[in-house]
């Protein structure tokens, strides 16, 4: 995965953070473009392919691009499906995880060449936002600690329930 950064938010942090959303899929051969957004809070897309207009590497096989809005955007709350999860964003960060890891399953939809399901990337999406909040927030915020199975583990023992999956912790 080549993560290439044209926002306004600090490299660093978004390769990070691009990455953690992002580590349960295979991205090999993926380029993902962070631009900024101006008139909201973030969007992403994934391409089946690359398109002909792309910046992207020679030898990329598929593209995301992932749009970030100005801090004052947020929090926001994201569009979602009525059988997913509502996601309330508190900041960028939150906001580009969610998005990451959202256009993260479209990829591995299109690898696999499974249904494109908007409602599995909002569910994977809540998920990876869950984790990422245990792992960033203080411990003083959280109820219970997140179990010690593998991301991996913990998704495929998921119990889909009417609001999004059920885990034990």
């Amino acid at each position: 995965m080549l993560v290439q950064n044209m926002s306004s938010f600090p490299t660093d942090e978004v390769m990070d953070l691009v990455e953690f959303a992002t580590a349960d899929v295979d991205l090999r051969g993926v380029c993902v473009n962070v631009k900024n957004a101006r008139s909201y809070a973030c969007a992403g897309s994934a391409y089946d392919g690359v398109p002909e207009i792309s910046n992207a590497p020679p030898g990329s096989e598929y593209l995301v691009t992932i749009r970030l809005g100005p801090a004052a955007q947020f929090p926001s709350r994201m569009a979602h499906r009525k059988s997913s999860p509502p996601i309330e964003v508190a900041c960028w960060r939150e906001g580009l995880v969610v998005v990451a890891a959202h256009e993260a399953k479209h990829i591995e939809q299109y690898r696999r060449r499974q249904p494109r399901s908007e409602v599995a990337c909002e569910r994977f999406a809540a998920w990876v936002l869950e984790i990422y909040r245990w792992a960033y927030e203080p411990a003083s915020t959280l109820v219970a600690a997140p179990s010690s199975e593998s991301r991996i583990e913990r998704i495929s023992s998921a119990v889909p329930t009417k609001i999004g999956v059920s885990r034990s912790v």
